[in-house]
């Protein structure tokens, strides 16, 4: 049993239940905007509890999405291990993106695959689909530690800088 590996999949199953709580938290806050501004409602004495989602954002760029702007869907980086994205996989990305995206994945010059277009209400089943086919994106972006690529013969010739 690899243990990084396993705590992996623990981390990314507390991230999926934290989006859809944060979803969930986010729709209502929303809704109650739109019932604030439609129908004059006072807001003396009503607070809303944003502690979810606020926890939510401050962590889901490490887990590789983002929002696109104005947009207001959201951008998914899912991580491959090794770097390695076999056919049945990259057809899986290509429906997802179909279904719940903006029709179409990204291919970056960071040899990364991206799913966009993505709604906010779609997001939890999207990373549920990605999990139970092996994929996570713990440390997928943000302020996380990602694969390092250096060239194939660094450290056996004489070099400026060693990275070995």
């Amino acid at each position: 049993m690899d243990i990084n590996k396993e705590f992996d999949k623990l981390e990314m199953k507390n991230f999926i239940e934290l989006t859809k709580e944060a979803i969930d938290q986010e729709i209502k806050h929303e809704k109650w905007d739109d019932l604030r501004k439609n129908y004059s409602i006072n807001e003396v004495g009503v607070k809303y509890n944003t502690d979810i989602l606020d926890k939510w954002n401050k962590i889901r760029t490490m887990y590789g999405l983002y929002t696109e702007g104005k947009k207001g869907t959201y951008m998914y980086r899912p991580r491959f291990p090794e770097g390695k994205v076999p056919l049945e996989k990259l057809e899986l990305l290509s429906e997802l993106g179909e279904k719940y995206g903006d029709k179409r994945i990204h291919v970056t010059t960071r040899q990364d695959i991206q799913l966009q277009g993505i709604k906010k209400e779609n997001l939890p089943t999207v990373l549920e689909i990605l999990f139970n086919n092996g994929y996570t994106s713990r440390a997928a972006g943000g302020n996380a530690a990602r694969a390092v690529l250096v060239p194939a013969m660094s450290g056996f010739e004489e070099e400026v800088f060693d990275v070995s």
